[in-house]
């Protein structure tokens, strides 16, 4: 699995693709750490599930998504 890369060091280059996002503070079922897929779309985090909110301000890491597995 890859390792978690911080917001603050870069953003991922590949746009409307989902990423594991590790995010704090976060509104989503009123927790304040949560680890989650999210839609990158090249400037914002949102919702993939929910197709709502902006997420950026609670984004603190990321990675890609792990191969899917084969059956």
């Amino acid at each position: 699995m890859s390792e978690w890369i911080s917001v603050k060091d870069r953003l991922p280059d590949e746009a409307d693709e989902q990423y594991i996002c590790y995010c704090t503070h976060a509104h989503l079922n009123n927790k304040s750490e949560l680890v989650v897929a999210l839609l990158w779309n090249g400037e914002t985090w949102g919702e993939c599930e929910h197709g709502g909110g902006v997420l950026n301000e609670y984004v603190t890491h990321w990675m890609p998504l792990p191969e899917l597995p084969e059956e």
